[in-house]
């Protein structure tokens, strides 16, 4: 919802240069009387530096993850002001004759074209980055929950008279807070079990007072610790 609300001012921002630029043209056009080519060419560059500019606050695709974000309009913005430099040289040799109309379009459509690629680079370079972060946030999601829930079993266990039970979760917790994420399938499928397992452990009837349940919570934390001891040897 805050980014529709943010797109109202960025385009009428967009739309106010774009005002500014045509009261310019309109202003400078009798200096081009006899130079018609020249002047709409002008225009024409002047309006797509303009656009290339501002092109990264109106499009979404250039906001995400910060560094995917800065990776790529590194790339854009090179490409624009290397494009905005060759657009102004352009224009001066132009306008003081020493190029043709017809090789300055030329030489406006290679710069164009350029800068397309490189804005495709851009994109390319924000995607890639952006997917490689998706995939670290999903490898360690499995293992900060099982931080939290361990965490969370320790405060259970806290009012239990049961010290077997409190040292076994207390390890428990230990060995989740040096538990690095898995790098392949295998191990984040162990976690996966791991999470369910932890999460019948909280669940156990034994913390609401039932003491003869005791033999299965030991199990379960039993089958817990077999898990973990075949995780941690993924490394």
């Amino acid at each position: 919802m805050r980014k529709n609300e943010y797109m109202i001012p960025r385009l009428v921002m967009f739309f106010l240069g774009l005002a500014v630029l045509g009261v310019i043209a309109m202003v400078t056009a009798p200096l081009f009387l006899d130079r018609i080519g020249v002047y709409i060419f002008t225009c024409i560059s002047v309006v797509s530096v303009y656009v290339a500019g501002f092109l990264p606050v109106l499009v979404s695709r250039f906001r995400g993850q910060v560094a995917s974000v800065a990776s790529g309009m590194a790339v854009y913005y090179k490409a624009m002001s290397t494009y905005a430099f060759v657009t102004v040289i352009n224009i001066v040799l132009l306008l003081v004759m020493i190029l043709p109309v017809g090789i300055s379009i030329a030489i406006q459509c290679v710069a164009a074209f350029v800068f397309l690629i490189w804005v495709i680079l851009a994109l390319v370079s924000k995607d890639h980055i952006d997917a490689v972060q998706q995939e670290e946030n999903e490898k360690k999601s499995f293992v900060v929950e099982l931080r939290s829930k361990a965490d969370r079993l320790v405060a259970m266990t806290a009012r239990v008279d049961n010290s077997g039970v409190r040292a076994a979760v207390n390890n428990i917790a230990e060995n989740m807070r040096y538990l690095s994420p898995g790098s392949s399938a295998e191990a984040r499928d162990l976690e996966r079990r791991m999470l369910v397992i932890l999460d019948t452990i909280l669940m156990d009837s034994y913390f609401s007072g039932d003491a003869g349940s005791l033999g299965g919570l030991e199990n379960k934390l039993g089958n817990f610790n077999a898990l973990y001891l075949e995780r941690k040897n993924m490394y």
